[in-house]
């Protein structure tokens, strides 16, 4: 087993040198122009407008929080870090994926410490590249898009490692437990990446004790140098990002979205309407359109149904459209985080009353059940 001492000044440094070019992939995707098909949407950069706006409203997030449920942190330290970023000048997308940047190097930062007061510095170079590209770690940035959670996995191993007495060996159940978490974090990749969805907070633990099994492993070789650690990364990186590379949104987002609507009050958003526009005017026997952008949450159901109607103060229907959400598209086609274009025409009767609104809403066409947006209606007045 290594120790302290047996670890030159170059020899860490040379790790330490090594350790951030071979970060690198893993977030240099977050650099680049636009934003992604995350399962939390554009939900992060909604709270963040709130939050320049009026800091006050984060207490209680008012986009909704997480979709997910539970997994927003308590303050919003993400909100308070991206604002600060802002004031560089940078856009509010920007400033959110520096804080995801943040939080992947704090992270891999934080184990390649932790591991490095227990194992020699290539082992812990080798740890802390097996813990950056996991798929529940890369699945967690790059597919959920749960920002919060990702900046605290990158404080969480820097609170390990200052617990952790230097030179612990943490015993051989303690390695087995690691063992066991690495095949958690990896087993779904023998299925195509199926599971990940549903055991990613399981398999981001499991990668996390992990790193003490590859540390420990890698460190009782005598020939333990750079190439394990450099192979095994590389190795994980490959395999991973095949699986949870980030898909963009060629789509640039309002500071807030129009509503948020869910299937299921309290258990998390389902789809939100970004925007809307009428276009020509509600006139009694005339035509008109309205373009609207959908963003799902979830995995869109064949029985999603957009409507449009056009009513008069005692609710009477005078013009109306019913569409599937993803139009003529396969539902199976259309990817979380996906920005859906919606355009649906409809024609006004030819004695409908001069006072009419057209509203705008979802519903389950299988049970005909509306959503219910955040403020509890079941639906939305158009402009």
């Amino acid at each position: 087993m290594g120790s302290v001492s047996e670890r030159s000044p170059r020899t860490v440094w040379a790790v330490r040198g090594i350790l951030l070019l071979a970060s690198v992939p893993a977030w240099a995707l977050l650099t680049y122009p636009g934003w992604f098909a995350f399962a939390v949407g554009f939900i992060p950069y909604f709270n963040l407008e709130a939050w320049l706006r009026d800091p006050s409203l984060l207490w209680s997030p008012p986009y909704g929080g997480d979709p997910a449920g539970g997994l927003s942190l308590p303050v919003p330290v993400v909100e308070a870090v991206a604002a600060g970023i802002t004031r560089l000048g940078w856009s509010p997308l920007a400033a959110l994926r520096t804080v995801m940047v943040l939080a992947l190097l704090g992270s891999v930062w934080g184990v390649f410490v932790w591991q490095s007061r227990r194992v020699k510095p290539w082992s812990a170079l080798a740890a802390a590249l097996v813990w950056l590209y996991s798929p529940p770690l890369l699945f967690l940035a790059y597919r959920l898009g749960h920002v919060s959670v990702l900046l605290l996995g990158g404080v969480v191993p820097w609170l390990v490692a200052l617990l952790q007495p230097a030179g612990s060996s943490w015993g051989r159940f303690s390695r087995a437990v690691g063992g066991m978490g690495l095949v958690l974090a990896w087993a779904p990749l023998a299925f195509g990446g199926r599971g990940l969805s549903t055991w990613w907070g399981v398999g981001l633990v499991g990668a996390f004790l992990g790193t003490v099994w590859v540390a420990s492993w890698v460190d009782r070789w005598t020939w333990g140098g750079p190439l394990p650690a450099l192979a095994g990364g590389a190795v994980a990186a490959w395999v991973v990002f095949s699986l949870v590379a980030p898909r963009y949104v060629d789509y640039k987002p309002p500071a807030q979205p129009v509503s948020l609507f869910s299937q299921a009050p309290g258990e998390g958003v389902d789809v939100i309407l970004l925007d809307v526009r009428r276009e020509g005017p509600v006139r009694a026997g005339e035509r008109f359109h309205v373009v609207a952008h959908w963003q799902p949450l979830r995995p869109v159901q064949s029985q999603w149904t957009v409507f449009v109607q056009v009513l008069d103060a005692q609710n009477q229907i005078w013009g109306q459209q019913d569409v599937p959400l993803g139009a003529d598209r396969e539902v199976s086609s259309i990817g979380v985080g996906e920005v859906i274009t919606g355009t649906y025409s409809l024609s006004v009767a030819a004695n409908a009353p001069a006072d009419v609104r057209v509203i705008m809403g979802v519903y389950d066409r299988s049970t005909m059940q509306r959503f219910r947006t955040l403020e509890g209606s079941d639906y939305v007045t158009l402009p």
